[in-house]
């Protein structure tokens, strides 16, 4: 077959837009590619989405447009009337451009519980990623999952309270970053990525350590259900 070299040479691309068209995101995933242009006016969410680049070697690129107007690298155009829409529409971009990758390699059918594939099935994995004193776990499985019939979604999310502050109320925001938007990007990337995926926090008290070490370990995660599925001639190429 054409391998994992076809899809390294590749990018996949998607858009998405907000319902009253404001909010637009262009996104595209080369798998082993080069770092693209990530900007979309949140510089936190920059850097969170850039942990796919690091610890999942795909060559990402998000670029958001609000009004028309295309945000720049590491510059803050942050709006609390166009935040929710943002973080929805970078997710569900991202998501698409992913699930077009996972396409390509080969998507696996849902278990049904029959196979008895469990944690080593193929497009199936679970990393754990300490950052500090905070420490997340992320489950993936790239068939979309039995139990929602194949579509994915966000089935489990417990990063919250962001932290140890207010009282142990935890932090709000990040910078300019929206903690409370974490759980709708990730839903709104799971949906249309069509995976199955669950965020669960262990312990943190730090928010930005709670934040990244989630982001760290849903990289890994995809790296390795990608990974899964080569085949036993390609994983030996690339040996």
């Amino acid at each position: 077959g054409a391998g994992a070299g076809a899809e390294a040479a590749r990018a996949f691309g998607a858009e998405a837009a907000s319902e009253d068209g404001r909010v637009r995101a262009v996104a595209s995933v080369v798998d082993c590619g080069a770092r693209g242009t990530i900007a979309t006016g949140r510089p936190f969410l920059d850097h969170m989405i850039d942990q796919l680049t690091a610890h999942a070697q795909l060559g990402v690129s998000v670029v958001l447009t609000v009004d028309g107007a295309e945000a720049r690298e590491n510059k803050d155009s942050s709006d609390d009337a166009t935040d929710d829409a943002a973080f929805a529409v970078a997710g569900e971009a991202l998501g698409a451009a992913l699930g077009a990758l996972i396409d390509a390699r080969g998507r696996p059918m849902p278990d049904d519980g029959s196979g008895g594939g469990g944690e080593h099935a193929k497009g199936v994995a679970r990393f754990a990623a300490p950052l500090d004193e905070a420490f997340s776990v992320c489950e993936l499985d790239l068939s979309g999952g039995a139990a929602g019939g194949g579509e994915g979604g966000l089935r489990t999310f417990t990063l919250a309270p962001y932290g140890t502050a207010r009282r142990g109320a935890g932090r709000e925001r990040i910078g300019t970053y929206q903690t409370r938007l974490t759980e709708p990007f990730f839903g709104a990337l799971a949906r249309s990525a069509r995976v199955s995926l669950a965020l669960t926090k262990q312990r943190g008290d730090n928010a930005h350590h709670i934040v990244e070490a989630s982001f760290k370990s849903f990289a890994r995660c995809m790296r390795a259900a990608l990974d899964s599925l080569r085949s036993d001639e390609e994983a030996a190429d690339a040996a």
